[in-house]
């Protein structure tokens, strides 16, 4: 609940829907901006694309203070074939490993990639830890966005049965037909934990893992199982897709987010209501980070820890400014961005050790607006 709407649509805003859509800053038309010289703008991509460019995607706080986002939007009319499923099992490693597997296959398929979403979660039924019901349960819930055709029965057949077939579903299970509006909201995920306490890591992937991760990942599981007052929820989502891509992979030069070749991201959670068991919690998930390493680093090329981490720092404790350009594909990826800084920003008042940086010297590049990034057309 403390993530603000100014800063999530600047890093990224990815959610369930970006396979079909690409991530919640693809969708911002125009934004206003309050700017160091204290006038404020209005930019769109056609008016000023350096800075729409920069500051969708790069480094929040970087470039001013946004006041407002417009957005496009998505209505139920322009997705007329949309379906919605919700398939949950009891947790045993024989059913984690199938559905996992199938969900490794599935996701990686480009036929599908941008109209079938799956989330897929292994932990407790919401609340029950509470009342002392520690049984972990498989929960799938899939999407089929359809901006590409309906699901017609031999692409359910082909893509959807498959999780089915093993084990037959606990009876609150269900598929129908349902408006993309409804199904935003039946997508959102009841997460309240009270009165346990968490540590978290979350993983990204440009691809999608082979069934040795799905077994490491399941040893970890079946570890956690064992250890009293304690249950985890391991998450599944997502992003992209091979081939051509998900939505989220095509919008190559939107903005500068920098990791268009996503493919899965992995929340781990481990809870506890004993603060004894933190220590333990974050050594599990340690753990498990460690001997998943080589799935998601990105082609070894990204920082150590990707994203948020059990060791996750805050502007005041940890300075990035001279692991920044780790962070971008590019070196002219960075360089345009500090370009644009000394546009915008010339005096660095917006700074915080988490923001681009002004270059050490007189910044001699030229920037290349067709070219931002060196990503090409935009």
């Amino acid at each position: 609940k403390s993530v603000g709407v100014g800063g999530h649509f600047q890093s990224s805003a990815l959610g369930f829907l970006a396979r079909t859509w690409g991530a919640g800053m693809d969708l911002v038309v125009s934004f206003r901006i309050a700017k160091a010289d204290g006038s404020i703008e209005e930019v769109t991509r056609e008016a000023n694309p350096a800075l729409y460019w920069a500051v969708l995607g790069s480094s929040p706080g970087s470039w001013g203070v946004v006041l407002d986002f417009t957005f496009d939007t998505i209505t139920n009319d322009e997705v007329p074939n949309s379906m919605f499923g919700v398939h949950s099992w009891l947790y045993s490693r024989e059913q984690f490993e199938h559905i996992a597997n199938a969900f490794m296959d599935v996701m990686a398929k480009e036929e599908v990639a941008r109209d079938l979403i799956i989330f897929l979660a292994v932990n407790p039924a919401p609340g029950a830890p509470a009342s002392g019901d520690f049984r972990h349960l498989i929960t799938m819930m899939w999407l089929w966005t359809g901006i590409d055709g309906p699901l017609t029965p031999e692409l359910r057949e082909q893509y959807v049965e498959p999780f089915l077939s093993r084990v037959p579903a606990l009876p609150n299970s269900f598929s129908s037909p349902l408006p993309i509006s409804d199904i935003a909201y039946l997508f959102q995920y009841d997460f309240d934990n009270r009165p346990f306490r968490y540590q978290v890591h979350s993983m990204s992937t440009d691809n999608y893992p082979d069934s040795k991760f799905v077994s490491l990942v399941a040893d970890e599981i079946d570890f956690r199982l064992k250890i009293p007052g304690m249950y985890s929820s391991i998450q599944f989502q997502p992003l992209g897709g091979n081939g051509a891509g998900s939505q989220l992979n095509r919008n190559v030069g939107k903005n500068s987010f920098p990791w268009r070749n996503l493919k899965l991201h992995i929340d781990d959670w481990v809870f506890f209501k004993d603060d004894a068991q933190s220590d333990l919690a974050k050594r599990r998930i340690d753990y498990l980070r460690l001997k998943t390493k080589k799935y998601w680093r990105n082609n070894g090329v990204s920082p150590d820890s990707s994203w948020m981490t059990t060791d996750t720092a805050t502007a005041d404790e940890l300075d990035l400014t001279k692991e920044w350009k780790n962070y971008f594909p590019t070196r002219q990826w960075f360089r345009d961005l500090q370009a644009i800084k000394v546009m915008v920003d010339p005096n660095n008042l917006f700074s915080t050790n988490m923001t681009i940086p002004l270059p050490n010297s007189a910044n001699s590049n030229v920037l290349d607006i067709k070219n931002l990034g060196g990503q090409g057309k935009r």
